[in-house]
């Protein structure tokens, strides 16, 4: 795997790695740019991309920023996303300690995963993104709770509530819009 530094030319293509391969979430173009280009601490070091020799579309990303918090330089993974054809072959790993690396010569002493405030993708590893999970337990990271992306699509529910409005009304309650 080719590894490079992620840039503007990436943007799209690895907005759409993460859209195919990251099934519980969304990742339109203009959040992976908010969120990489737009973090105060973006390190362009710290952020990349993994090639094959001889394909254009990228295969693997990882974003990592460090904080300065009270207690000295955090560490953080914002985002990890490998091509779901290409998992098993070492690319998430290869990324990962390229980056662990880098945030080791930073000082850096403590590495948590996603929950990187105030500008994140999602609060920790959803749990139903179970290879995400065993990869990090795998090198030594410890659960400390789950979480869940709490996204609704709402686009197809109906929120007609005439007929209970005429039932209650049956009853002498009424609503209407606040003054």
């Amino acid at each position: 795997m080719i590894v490079t530094h992620f840039s503007q030319e990436y943007l799209k293509p690895v907005a759409k790695l993460c859209r195919q391969n990251m099934d519980r979430d969304i990742m339109p173009d203009f959040l992976l740019n908010e969120k990489t280009f737009g973090d105060p601490d973006y390190d362009p070091e710290l952020t990349l991309v993994g090639k094959i020799e001889n394909r254009e579309l990228p295969i693997a990303f990882i974003q990592g920023v460090v904080r300065k918090r009270a207690d000295g330089k955090v560490g953080y993974i914002k985002l990890l996303c490998v091509d779901s054809n290409e998992r098993r072959k070492g690319h998430a790993r290869m990324l990962y300690e390229n980056v662990e690396q880098k945030m080791k010569k930073q000082n850096v002493k403590q590495i948590r995963v996603y929950e990187s405030y105030p500008n994140y993708f999602m609060p920790g590893i959803d749990p139903f993104y179970t290879e995400a999970v065993c990869f990090f337990e795998r090198l030594g990271y410890k659960k400390i709770g789950d979480t869940s992306n709490l996204v609704a699509d709402l686009s197809l529910q109906s929120f007609d509530t005439e007929s209970e409005e005429k039932k209650l009304l049956e009853e002498k309650i009424v609503f209407r819009r606040a003054k």
